[in-house]
């Protein structure tokens, strides 16, 4: 809930987008090496002004707004909250728009689209194979089964209250129940994991922290990561990181980490966590343990870093500048080490990142 929390501070006006139906296309195949970075921008809540921004990793080329100026007269939608790549496309998950919009990763070209249906609120993706995969919608507390092959829902199975964050492993869809902070954290099943089979049967909950939002998966180690924040009444209080065992569920480790940590990526190759917190970005040393602030907010905003991604290939991790959350941010990107390396503009509120 960090995105909407912030948003609602600086929203004055709210007005209802929708997307235009957009034509049928042919994607290209994209090479097997990374090319560069799209980002999502969020835009403000119901002004139907999300869009994307692409960096060239190459040659340091930043195209803004590149969904419309690729398919002319069309536009992502409202709210787009977050974006994974599957095969050669990339699904952009709406959350106003209440769709899963679909593009060539290679040339950003619209094939298709998933309408999730009327009064849900969309708000992460992962994908148990080309024709199955699984979004969390908020609202209703519940998880979508997708066919993103065909673009046709599935069916839907009830959770816990809030769901964001879902991740698949070894066979098995893991759902982190946010709660929504305080609003509802008395609520069975806040603050835990829902553990579905791939047919949407849940088979177990696991105990989590208060408020968990992003859950990741180590497929080849068997691994669960799972980020837990704070109570909003307690905006500077510590969350923390997860480590389960994906086989047997059980809690490995746990990493302390102060001040509301609000995102969470993995370099699977060096094994190392980073995580957003009010105090900047955090590098952990998952074999060792080791934990330290790599860059502090103050340097770039005083009101704190949005977003992260980190590079697959390389490890350079990308980090979101909102700014003032009303204005187009931008793009930090730093070495494992900390260094600053370069930095680009983007749209209002980039909040996901994809590399392609």
């Amino acid at each position: 809930m960090k995105k909407f929390a912030l948003l609602a501070v600086v929203l004055a006006l709210v007005i209802t987008g929708c997307t235009t139906d957009p034509g049928t296309d042919t994607p290209i195949v994209p090479g097997p090496s990374v090319k560069g970075v799209y980002v999502l921008n969020e835009g403000l809540w119901g002004q139907d002004n999300s869009t994307l921004t692409r960096y060239d990793l190459a040659t340091g080329t930043v195209a803004q707004d590149v969904f419309r100026a690729v398919n002319p007269g069309l536009r992502l939608g409202d709210t787009g909250n977050f974006l994974v790549k599957h095969g050669d496309r990339v699904f952009v998950v709406m959350t106003g728009s209440q769709t899963v919009e679909i593009f060539s990763a290679d040339s950003a070209k619209w094939v298709a689209r998933i309408y999730l249906g009327e009064g849900l609120s969309p708000r992460r993706m992962a994908f148990a194979n080309d024709t199955l995969a699984f979004v969390t919608a908020m609202n209703t507390d519940e998880v979508i089964r997708v066919n993103p092959a065909t673009q046709k829902v599935l069916g839907k199975v009830k959770v816990g209250p809030a769901p964001e964050g879902v991740a698949v492993v070894n066979g098995k869809v893991y759902v982190v129940n946010s709660g929504m902070g305080d609003l509802r954290k008395d609520e069975p099943l806040a603050g835990t994991l829902s553990v579905l089979s791939l047919d949407g049967t849940v088979v177990g909950n696991i105990p989590a922290g208060p408020n968990p939002q992003v859950v990741l998966g180590d497929e080849g180690r068997s691994r669960l990561y799972v980020l837990y924040s704070h109570f909003y009444s307690q905006p500077d209080s510590s969350g923390g990181l997860i480590v389960y065992d994906a086989g047997s569920w059980k809690e490995l480790r746990r990493y302390r980490i102060p001040r509301s940590p609000s995102d969470l990526d993995i370099d699977y190759t060096s094994r190392v966590a980073y995580v957003l917190s009010g105090e900047g970005l955090w590098k952990i040393d998952l074999d060792t343990g080791k934990q330290e602030v790599l860059v502090p907010s103050a340097s770039y905003n005083e009101f704190g870093l949005y977003a992260l991604g980190v590079n697959p290939k390389g490890g350079d991790i990308f980090v979101s500048d909102p700014r003032d959350y009303v204005t187009p941010g931008r793009v930090l990107v730093f070495s494992p080490t900390g260094t600053l390396k370069t930095k680009f503009p983007a749209g209002v509120n980039p909040g996901a990142f994809v590399f392609y």
